[in-house]
């Protein structure tokens, strides 16, 4: 079982044995005045044997969503089926378009402000996403929020036109993020 928030996975090495649990749990959750989503649940085959099998046969298993990601079966660098995970691409744009948003009303404010509040929204994505697999994704979100900022600075009035170079510079000076540490979704952690 892997649990964030109220959404959950639940994993079962036998097909009986989660459709067992699929058909309890609803009446276990009403115990406590709960009740499954029906249009978020749903029972699917996964696993490294299934996507295998889906393989031979021309297919891909379904991809499901988890706060934030699609998870998914792919192959690792070794040639093994591993479980992988991208940001949805609807969070992504909206969360672009939300400070693309927040930049064009903030056309009258000051500049270092603005970027160190950009830089905090930005810092938060990444410390969410940077996970396993999601790497491009997160480096693409930072190159697409500087470009709105570079647009954005450009866009001011009473301002010359600043070059990529000079706001590069000005990014940097402001620790804007450029690289990020990517959290393993598979490392086992020890208790001592």
């Amino acid at each position: 079982m892997v649990r964030f928030a109220d959404d959950m996975v639940f994993v079962f090495q036998r097909s009986e044995d989660a459709e067992r649990y699929y058909k309890v749990l609803p009446k276990r959750l009403e115990k406590y005045g709960l009740k499954l989503h029906d249009d978020k649940s749903s029972l699917l085959k996964s696993g490294s044997k299934e996507a295998e099998a889906a393989e031979k046969r021309g297919e891909r298993i379904p991809t499901y969503k988890f706060p934030g990601f699609v998870c998914y079966w792919g192959k690792s660098r070794k040639g093994w089926w591993r479980l992988k995970y991208k940001s949805r691409a609807d969070r992504f744009t909206a969360k672009l378009k939300g400070l693309r948003e927040y930049l064009g009303k903030s056309l009258n404010q000051e500049t270092k402000a603005t970027i160190q509040r950009v830089k905090k929204i930005v810092v938060g994505w990444v410390n969410y996403h940077a996970i396993s697999d999601n790497q491009r994704r997160v480096s693409s979100f930072i190159l697409m929020s500087k470009r709105s900022l570079f647009r954005w600075i450009n866009r001011k009035g009473g301002q010359r036109k600043m070059n990529w170079t000079a706001f590069e510079k000005l990014l940097k000076d402001m620790k804007y993020p450029q690289h990020f540490k990517t959290s393993s979704m598979f490392a086992v952690s020890r208790i001592i």
